[in-house]
Order: structure tokens, then C-alpha cells, then sequence
């Protein structure tokens, strides 16, 4: 069986399985173990290390908290064929993260559920703490073309709902387009660059790796480290001369019209060659205090801090 190999911002993984070219007759539709997985690596994928530590996800009935979950959300088991939530059970905070695909008639049972316990959660927090009253305020639920229902209530939730709705729909559904079957697997950030580094060896045991990286700030690092013969980050083993050639031309000059040249051409013998798709640009949210002035993001994932100060 050949294996899709995704990575994710997190470095956790989607781990996908391809069963060759299906006629749209023999298209099947995702299980409920499967998309349950895809629920819980998407919301995994959504948050940083610390809050999944602390922040468990509940994705069956038998999980020790989820009698306590499913009652604070008003649901039953048997009104969700698929469902990963994290909920914090305390008064505290105003946190909760809901992916459930709906039993067959349970769609407005669901929504109505999630919906009173939107509204529980800003009441409850009125008149008691004022930044998690505004994190219940701004809750986003909505249900999803697929058919999930997603609650996110949690600071940065259009953030946080954004990731895991591309994650859990749109991937999904754009592979699926091209009859491949995603099947999700986990994996720790170690597990991960053993795998990585074997993508070119029989070893390796999948075919493709989806991955997510910034350029950097040189152009050298952003096409001859990815796509140079030998090069460190070259782990599908792309090898072309007249790309090395131009990379070598282009870190041997300082002339910035000759290096844009070099690198523009690199990268359409890449592109024309396609060892790597580009199919996604993620969106990314930055916060700043009013005090903060002059700062600019930067699409290489690099901040240049030379022109900030902070005023006050």
C-alpha cells in the first residue's frame, strides 16, 4: 500500500493512505474512526504544544471525561457519528472546541446544543471575568460544507478555526477529488524527521510529503537547501545541473539584479519540473500592542526588527 506523507506547522503529521485510481462509481466516503482522527489531529494542529498538554480531546465515550464533556454540551453520544472535543470543565475559562459530523436528523440537535452552550458560557461570564466573557462573545460555530459543525470559543478563534477547518475539510476534500483516502496518524516531532530524512529511500514507506515551510531571507536558502543535488533539506532527491549551476551563480555574485535572475530562472525550471506542488499559502494573525510602531510581517516567517520601537 503506497502512503501520502503530510506535515503540518506543529510537526505533527497527517499520515494518508493512497489506494490507487477509483472510478467516481467506487469513490467511498470517509469512515467514522477516520474522520474522528482528522477531527483530533486538526484541533492538535490548532494549538501549541503546551495547550495539548493540559487540554485533553475527547473522541469516544469511553474517554474518562467525556460523560462530564458530553453533559456540559448537552450531547449524547448517539446524536454525533464523528467528534474530537476539548472543553475546559471549570468555571475559569471560557474554552471549548467542538468538530462533530452529525447522526443522520441530528443536525439541529447539535447545533441547537452547541448554541445554548455558547450562550450559557456568556452568561456565566457577564459579570465574572471580562476577557473570557469576550472569548464566549466572539465563539465562531458553524457548520462546515461538509456537513461538520465547528464550535471554536478560545482566544485568537478565527485563527484557531481557520486552521482546523482547512485541516479537516479542505484537505480532505481536495484529495478526495483526486480519489485519494486520507487515513490520520500522529506523530512526535522526532518520529517525524526520521521519516523526513528517508523520504527519498526505500525505507521511507510513503510516496509523497505535503510540508509547510518558510523561504527565509535568502534566496539561496529558499531554493538551492530545498531543491540543490545533495542539499540538506533535498530529501526527495531532485537533482537538475542547470538549477545547481544557477544556484552556484547566484550566491557567487552580489550584484542584485544578476542574483534575481539566477534564482527567478531557477525556480521556473522548478516549477515546469514539479518535484514539489504548491497548493496552499497558510494565513497568518499577528498582535501588537498600540504601543508597537512600525512593525511589518514578513512572508519568509523571519521579523525584521530594525525599524520598530515602542512608544509611551
Amino acid at each position: 500500500m503506497r502512503r501520502i506523507f503530510a506535515l503540518t506547522l506543529s510537526a505533527l503529521t497527517l499520515l494518508c493512505a493512497l489506494g490507487g485510481c477509483k472510478s467516481p462509481a467506487q469513490k467511498e466516503p470517509l469512515t467514522a474512526q477516520a474522520r474522528t482522527q482528522l477531527y483530533k489531529t486538526a484541533i492538535e494542529n490548532a494549538r501549541d504544544s503546551e495547550t495539548n498538554d493540559y487540554m485533553g480531546i475527547i473522541t469516544s465515550a469511553d474517554d474518562e471525561q467525556a460523560s462530564l464533556i458530553f453533559l456540559l454540551l448537552g450531547l449524547s453520544e448517539e446524536d454525533m457519528t464523528s467528534y474530537a472535543l476539548s472543553v475546559s470543565p471549570v468555571n475559569v475559562r471560557a474554552y471549548a472546541i467542538a468538530a462533530v459530523l452529525p447522526a443522520a436528523g441530528k443536525d439541529d440537535d447539535v447545533l441547537e446544543a452547541l448554541n445554548d452552550y455558547v450562550e450559557n458560557q456568556k452568561e456565566s461570564f457577564r459579570q465574572y471575568l471580562e476577557v473570557e466573557y469576550e472569548n464566549a462573545v466572539n465563539t465562531r460555530l458553524e457548520t462546515l460544507d461538509d456537513g461538520t459543525v465547528l464550535m471554536v470559543m478560545c482566544e485568537g478563534q478565527d485563527a484557531v478555526f481557520d486552521s482546523i477547518r482547512d485541516t479537516a475539510v479542505v484537505l480532505q476534500q481536495q484529495l478526495k477529488e483526486i480519489y485519494v483516502d486520507v487515513e490520520i496518524t500522529n506523530l512526535e516531532s522526532a518520529e517525524y524527521v526520521d521519516a523526513w530524512g528517508k523520504m527519498s529511500t526505500p525505507e521511507s514507506g510513503f510516496d509523497t510529503m505535503c510540508g509547510q515551510n518558510g523561504s527565509g531571507t535568502d534566496p539561496n536558502r529558499a531554493v538551492n537547501f530545498f531543491f540543490g543535488t545533495g542539499s540538506g533539506a533535498n530529501v526527495w532527491g531532485y537533482s537538475n545541473p542547470e538549477v545547481d549551476k544557477l544556484c552556484a551563480d547566484g550566491i557567487a555574485t552580489t550584484d542584485q539584479a544578476e542574483r534575481v535572475a539566477c534564482y527567478t530562472e531557477a525556480q521556473k525550471i522548478i516549477v515546469d519540473e514539479s518535484p514539489n506542488l504548491w497548493f496552499a499559502s497558510p494565513m497568518e494573525y499577528f498582535f501588537c500592542a498600540s504601543s508597537v510602531e512600525g512593525f511589518e510581517p514578513y512572508a519568509a516567517n523571519v521579523n525584521n526588527l530594525r525599524s520598530v520601537s515602542v512608544s509611551g
